[in-house]
This record gives C-alpha cells, structure tokens and sequence, in this order.
C-alpha cells in the first residue's frame, strides 16, 4: 500500500513517535517493499517531528536508514532536537558511531540526548556532545566499563544530566568508586539512580567491598544538587556514609526519592541523616521490605524514623509506601499532615512483610479514612480482599472526591476460600464509583475466584450513561493479562483480571474482542496483547496459539 503524503497533524505525529514509532528493520525483513514503505514513513514522520528514538537489532538495517537520514545535507535531520539511542543488540556496534556523530553535527538545536543500550556511550560521542552541544541533556541509562580511561569523557562533563547505574557483575572499575568520582565532578547532574543488581544479575561476594567503604567522600567533597535520587538494594550507606552525604550537598532542590528494599536497619540511619534537608520533595518512594523473622522489630524502628521523615516534608504530592500493613497506624498522622497536596497514594503490603495470620488489607475505618482525610487525592493503589463486602464500601466516599480519577485494587490471594460476598453488593460499591473515574484496575490474583458472579454482575452494571458512547461496552473480562489503563472521562472500559483457571481462556478473549470496538487485538507470534485506546496490555505469560480465526495480527506497542 503507497503511503499517503497528506500531512500528518504535529499532535498526531508526536503521539506516534512517543508511543508507537520505534525503529526496528529487522522486524520487516520478510519483504524488501515493506521495508522501502516503513523507510518511507520513517522519513515523513522525521518531516514534521522533533523527537527521534531509534531502536535496532539489525546493524545493516541499521546503517542503511542512518545514512539514508543523512542524505540530501540531512535535510530531513535538522529539526531533530531529541535523540534518544536504544538496542537489544548484546555486543557494541562501533561503526554506527561515526553515523551518529554525523547526526550530532546535523542538528540545528539539541535538547537532550538519550544513551540507552547496555555497553558504556562511546567517548567520542560523549565528546562531541561536550564541544558541540555543552547546553543539552545526557541521560545515560546504563554504564559499564571495564577501562577506567574510558571514563575521562565524563569527568567534569557539562552535559550529564541523567545518570542511572547498576552495582553488576563484570563492571571492571566502574563501581563503586568512580561513582562517587563522577557525582562530585559533574556539577550539572540532576539525576541519579544507583542499585546493586542490574540486566547482568547480582556481582558475586568475591567482588565486594566492605560496606561503605568505597562510598565514603574526601574531606571538603561536595555532591551536585540533585533534583532526583533513586537508591535501590543498597547496602553502601553505613550511618557514618549517609551523614557525610547529607552534608556534602544543597538537597533543598531534591523533587524525587525513591528509597527501595534497603535490607535490615541502614535506612534508618539514612532518613536520620537526612531529617529536615528536603523541604521541597514532591514526590517519596519508600520500599520496606524485609524478612518475616525480623519483621517486627525492623518496622518499629523504621516506622519511627519514616513518620519524623515525612513530617519534615512541607507538601508531598506523590507517596508510594510498600510496607507492613499494621504500620499504617503509627504512619496515618505523618500521611494525612500532607492531606492538602498529596494526589497520588499507594500503599501495598508485600508477602515478606506479613505473617501468614496477617492480612494485606487495612482496616475498615483506615479505608474510609482516606477519603475522608484526603480532599486533593487524585489516584489510589491499595491492597483489598474483594470477598469483603465492608472494605469495598468503605471505599465509597473517594466518590465525592472531586479530582478522584484513579483507582487500582489488589486482592489478598491467600483469603480467596472465604465465603463470598453477594454479587449485587459488590456491583453496587463499583457503579458508585463509577461515574468520577477515568482509570479502574481491578486485580484478583492468579487462583481461581469462588463466585465468578461478582465480575458477570459488575459487568452489566456498569454500563456507561445514555449522555455517552454506548456503542462501546464499558467493561471487558480478559484471561492471563496484566492491564494497566488511563481513559479519559467518562470511564467507558472497566477491566478485571482473573485468574488461571477461572473462565475459559480461549472463549472469554474471543468474546472480548468481539465485544470491544476496534479492539483489544492480540499478537500471537509473540506475547498476547491487547491494545485499548493506545494503551499496552499484555499477558504476563504466553499462553497456547487459539484455533480460530477471530484473532487479528498486530504490532504491539513499545
């Protein structure tokens, strides 16, 4: 099919090249015409964009379209002010360097320029970005080395703005103490993001370092003033550490934390440390996980320094806490201090985090509580056992919120063989839910649902007003997938996941395509998906290929 020359609306095209156009050849090998085609389109979509993400596995493939971009003068190229670089491809492609340098010079105006395949940037690159475009964004999304002079281009570089980093098997000497290296000689980092574990699996104990020892800063060092910090599995930072950290920089500009599975009682010491210096955070991750034979005494102790933390925040608008559910009490008063701003909560109780006896789901009055006590909340993910009918109602007066437009539930999948709630309860505690929503995920674990009533009656009860669209059905029942959905109003899809075992898998996704206009389409020749108004959705594991034909083809979103 020629393609059309019609000019594409700028909004379209930036959604496409956001969520759908990602270059990849080898994807289209099967005939050289559809290659020529999406090269084609490729290049209109360069006409009128000025974000380019080019992903590849082909290194011919990818040669070709590079080059071809660059024909002409790199005309089609100039208007490119975002570049962002990605590939599966396990070994470094050097001659695509040369290429990429070339459309470094092309540009007119670079933005921000994103690294993202699993070997280190190459130098060159990186100095090209240092004498032609010192103003713009470097993002690095993965750094491993094995030369330590490879890490000159970064030292004191004025384009590194982003960098994310993992604690990896055969890093050579990138960890960890060229990490501090590079966060006291980079002055314009903003972002950062360390763990001990990364795409090469944990670093084996021969290759560690006592902990805190590399971590530790000279006298006089000082760290840049970070907008963003994310710090998982981390065991570097002893007391004496996060004091020192504490202390070597301005944190009153740090907006993002994200303090993720810090085992045993470091974190503490890190909260302690860092009490009072983070006035403008906006948005807290805090990941207790730990194990059940110390649970006990590790959560008061956390509980304590978490609830001093949180107070010394003056307005939190985004908090997501993975914690026991029995520490909710101690931290309600810190929580609710933020009631004014906070938009976003999520709390979730993992599995190490509860004895067998314990439940995952807050109490009665702590679920009503949240929508009594927090007027500005927008979205809420919560932990819920759906075979009671008391803690969904609880959950009614998030309907006279007025910004609410997010809901996710998660079900305790031990507490599935209690008795079940009558369906009508169930259905009526949704449709008042129903009308201020604009996203509903609603999760029922992996084993199987005593009454598979409560999903039937929820939906035919949630039909969409006589105002809207009702050609579309507002609810679909899908099998083995994972959905994740942000609809505008009025909620039109209302999704529930259900278990292995529960509804015959191959007839309820045939009714389900059936029953959704334009959709959900699911791609067999690799993982079911299905794609809902522009939105992802996929199987968590690949069931077998169906024996009928209603099935559509399609290419599924990255």
């Amino acid at each position: 099919m020629p393609i059309n020359s019609t000019p594409l609306p700028t909004e379209l095209v930036g959604l496409i090249f956001e969520q759908l156009f990602i270059l990849d050849p080898a994807a289209l090998r099967t005939a050289s015409t559809c290659c020529r085609q999406y090269r084609d389109l490729a290049m209109r979509l360069l006409d009128q964009s000025i974000r380019f993400k080019y992903a590849y596995r082909d290194r011919l493939h990818a040669r070709g379209f590079l080059e071809s971009l660059l024909a002409n003068g790199g005309e089609r190229a100039r208007r490119i002010q975002n570049i962002a670089v990605d590939s599966r491809h396990p070994r470094r492609v050097s001659f695509l360097d040369s290429l990429i340098i070339a459309l470094l010079h092309t540009v007119n105006n670079l933005v921000s320029f994103e690294w993202n395949p699993i070997w280190l940037i190459p130098t060159p690159i990186v100095q090209e970005l240092n004498s032609r475009w010192p103003q713009c964004r470097l993002s690095l999304n993965s750094f491993i080395t094995l030369d330590r002079d490879k890490m000159d281009a970064f030292i004191s570089s004025p384009c590194l703005f982003s960098l994310s980093t993992s604690f990896e098997y055969g890093c050579g000497d990138t960890h960890p103490r060229n990490i501090v290296d590079i966060l006291t000689s980079c002055p314009n980092l903003r972002h950062f993001e360390f763990r001990t574990k990364g795409k090469l699996g944990p670093r084996p104990s021969s290759y560690l370092l006592p902990e805190g020892h590399a971590y530790t800063l000279k006298p006089g060092a000082t760290l840049p003033p970070l907008t963003r910090m994310v710090l998982i599995e981390c065991p570097m930072f002893t007391p004496r550490v996060s004091t020192m950290w504490s202390q070597a920089a301005d944190w009153t500009h740090l907006q993002h934390l994200t303090l993720s599975k810090w085992h045993n009682m470091k974190i503490g010491g890190f909260l302690s440390a860092f009490h009072g210096r983070t006035p403008s955070l906006r948005e807290f991750a805090f990941d207790d996980t730990v194990d059940t034979i110390t649970a006990a005494q590790h959560e008061r102790l956390n509980t304590r320094y978490l609830s001093r933390f949180l107070h010394s925040i003056s307005a939190l608008e985004v908090l997501d806490l993975s914690t026991a559910a029995s520490a909710f009490p101690a931290l309600a008063p810190a929580i609710y201090h933020h009631a004014p701003t906070l938009r976003a909560f999520r709390f979730h109780c993992p599995e190490t985090c509860y004895e067998p006896y314990q439940s995952r789901t807050l109490n009665l009055q702590q679920l009503s509580d949240l929508g009594s006590n927090l007027p500005a909340l927008e979205s809420l993910t919560l932990d819920i056992d759906i075979h009671n009918a008391r803690a969904l109602a609880a959950l009614t007066p998030l309907a006279h919120l007025s910004r609410f437009t997010s809901l996710a539930l998660y079900t305790d999948s031990r507490r599935l063989r209690d008795p079940p709630v009558d369906p009508e309860v169930c259905a009526r505690v949704f449709k008042s839910l129903h009308p201020p929503l604009r996203s509903l995920v609603f999760n029922v674990g992996e084993e199987e649902i005593p009454d598979r009533r409560i999903c039937c009656q929820a939906a035919n009860d949630a039909e969409p007003s006589s105002q809207h669209d009702s050609s579309r059905r507002s609810v679909a029942v899908v099998d083995r997938v994972r959905i994740e959905l942000k609809l505008h109003p009025p909620l039109r899809i209302f999704v529930v996941k259900l278990g292995d075992g529960t509804i015959s898998g191959r007839q309820m996704r045939c009714r389900a395509t059936d029953d959704m206009e334009g959709g959900p389409r699911l791609d067999w020749a690799r993982r079911p998906v299905a794609v809902v108004e522009g939105v992802r959705v996929e199987s968590e594991r690949a069931p077998e290929p169906p024996a009928f034909g209603a099935v559509k083809r399609g290419k599924r979103f990255r």
